[in-house]
C-alpha cells in the first residue's frame, strides 16, 4: 500500500472533501495523517476530524499547519466572517464539529517525525497552497529530503493566469518544489474539466451512508453561494484518483515559480531552470474520471 500524508485546505471549496472521501474509499492507499492549511487550520482540523467520524476512521490522526503565507496576509472572500482571533470563519464549518479534537503537534513536525520512521516512502498529497511544505523544507530540509514524493494539485500552464494554490503563497511553493524530491504537478489545465453535473450529483442523493449525506449538505451549500451557476468541480478528487490510476497524461518540464511583480504566482515552462523539475498533467479523461470517482465514494461498482 501506497503510504500518504494528506494536506487540505477543507472547508472552503467543495473538492477536499470529495477528494478526502476518495481517499478513505481507495484501499490501495495507507493514510497515515492529515494535516490542515492556510486560513484557519483549527477550523479545518474539525472539519476534517467530523468526516472522518462520518466514515468511522477516528484511528487516522489529523494535525493543524500554518494559516498565514510566508510573504503576505490569507485572502478573505467578501462574504467571510471573522472570529475573535482574526481569522476567518470557514464557510463549511459548523457549531456542532467543535466537539472534535485533533492532535496538538505541528503538521511540520508530524512530517518529521513520519519521514524519520518511514524514511524513502511517506508521498506528501497536497491540495492546498503550500505553506506548510515549505516550511518543513525550510525548517527541516534534511528531514524533506527523505519523502518519497510530492503529488500535488497546482500550477496552471496554458491560460495567462495564476493557479490558487500557488498564488497564495509562491514563495512556499518554490522553497518546497526546489528541494530534488520528485513532483507531479495536477494542473488547473486538466482539472478545470473535472466536474459534477446535475445527473451525477442525483447518484449521491439516494445514499443513506452518514459521509454522502454530509457531501450531499456541504455541496448543495457550495452552489447556492453561487447562485447554482456553477457546477463543483473535482480539481483535488482527481489529485487523489492519480495515487492509483492513470486518467492523466504527462510532460516532464523544468518549471519557473514567479514571486514579484505583475506575474507573482504563474508557473510557467523554463528550460533554462535546473532547479525545479515536475511531471505535468496536459490531458485527462474526465468522463473516466467522474464515473471512478462516483462509484469508488459510493461503494457501487454499477453506477453508470
Amino acid at each position: 500500500m501506497l503510504k500518504i500524508i494528506i494536506d487540505t485546505d477543507i472547508g472552503d471549496d467543495i473538492d477536499d472533501a470529495y477528494a478526502i472521501s476518495l481517499a478513505l474509499n481507495t484501499k490501495e492507499i495507507d493514510i497515515l495523517g492529515i494535516t490542515t492549511v492556510y486560513r484557519n487550520c483549527h477550523q479545518r482540523a474539525q472539519i476534517v476530524k467530523s468526516l472522518l467520524n462520518d466514515f468511522e476512521r477516528n484511528d487516522i490522526e489529523v494535525y493543524a499547519g500554518e494559516d498565514f503565507p510566508l510573504n503576505e496576509p490569507i485572502f478573505f472572500w467578501s462574504y467571510d466572517t471573522v472570529n475573535k482571533d482574526g481569522r476567518p470563519n470557514l464557510a463549511h464549518y459548523s457549531q456542532e464539529m467543535e466537539q472534535y479534537t485533533y492532535s496538538d503537534q505541528h503538521a511540520i513536525d508530524f512530517y518529521r517525525y513520519l519521514v524519520n520512521k518511514h524514511p524513502g516512502e511517506i508521498t506528501l498529497v497536497c491540495l492546498g497552497p503550500l505553506t506548510n511544505l515549505g516550511l518543513f523544507a525550510t525548517k527541516y530540509p534534511e528531514d524533506y529530503k527523505k519523502l518519497n514524493s510530492i503529488v500535488m494539485m497546482g500550477g496552471c500552464f496554458s491560460s495567462n493566469d495564476a493557479e490558487w494554490n500557488i498564488k497564495c503563497d509562491p514563495e512556499s511553493a518554490q522553497k518546497a518544489l526546489n528541494c530534488c524530491v520528485p513532483v507531479k504537478m495536477i494542473t488547473y489545465d486538466v482539472t478545470k474539466e473535472t466536474y459534477l453535473l446535475k445527473d451525477e450529483l442525483n447518484h449521491f442523493n439516494s445514499s443513506s451512508k452518514p459521509y454522502v449525506m454530509t457531501l450531499n449538505k456541504i455541496t448543495e451549500l457550495w452552489v447556492a453561494q453561487r447562485n447554482y451557476k456553477k457546477p463543483p468541480f473535482m480539481h483535488d478528487a482527481l489529485t487523489i484518483s492519480e495515487l492509483t490510476q492513470k486518467f492523466c497524461d504527462y510532460k516532464t518540464e523544468y518549471i519557473k515559480i514567479e514571486t514579484e511583480g505583475e506575474k507573482r504566482g504563474f508557473t510557467t515552462i523554463d528550460p533554462d531552470n535546473y532547479t525545479l523539475k515536475a511531471d505535468i498533467s496536459t490531458s485527462v479523461k474526465s468522463k473516466e474520471f467522474i464515473e471512478y470517482l462516483i462509484q469508488r465514494i459510493l461503494g457501487d461498482n454499477n453506477v453508470s
